[in-house]
């Protein structure tokens, strides 16, 4: 069984999920509102902004990435937000 690792997004990691993105939307399209055509036309700087915006710790959202055995494909993304005030 392959070993899987997870760490918390960081501010370099904006190709990351967009490669798990994509890869989901391969195999499972139905499972998503996006369309791969979409995701592949969105620019490079929204998902590197998006990533350095979830690195910083602001108290009310976190992202993790989960690895297999290759740290450059990772298996998956999850972001965590919680309500404040």
């Amino acid at each position: 069984m392959p070993s899987t690792s997870v760490r918390r997004i960081a501010a370099s990691d904006g190709m990351l999920p967009r490669k798990v993105r994509l890869r989901a939307l391969r195999e499972a399209p139905y499972a998503f509102e996006q369309i791969l055509a979409d995701v592949e036309a969105d620019p490079d700087e929204e998902w590197i902004e998006w990533a350095i915006e979830l690195a910083v710790d602001d108290g009310r959202s976190v992202a993790f990435l989960a690895f297999g055995d290759d740290p450059a494909a990772p298996r998956g993304w999850r972001v965590r937000c919680s309500r404040s005030g």
